[in-house]
């Protein structure tokens, strides 16, 4: 789901290690509110999108945050949202 909300917007690629990179620069690992942030620990500009989780902290991001990223102008409907009609 994160990767078709922005993929319009940036370029994003989905890396062999498991996490997504955004315009080549910005490494995002996503996954739950336990999820360490082991795997992303030697990359530079790398954070964890977790769900179920209130506040951040460090490089670790709430992944409900990112929906205020989105330009209402410019974002398309979701294919995964059902028609209201």
């Amino acid at each position: 789901m994160f990767a078709v909300l922005y993929n319009y917007l940036y370029k994003i690629e989905y890396t062999n290690s498991g996490y997504f990179l955004i315009n080549g620069r910005y490494a995002f690992e996503i996954g739950g509110k336990n999820k360490t942030t082991m795997q992303i620990k030697d990359i530079k500009n790398a954070f964890v999108a977790a769900d179920n989780i209130k506040y951040g902290h460090h490089n670790t991001i709430p992944l409900w945050l990112f929906g205020f990223l989105l330009d209402k102008n410019k974002k398309r409907d979701c294919p995964f949202r059902q028609s209201q009609r």
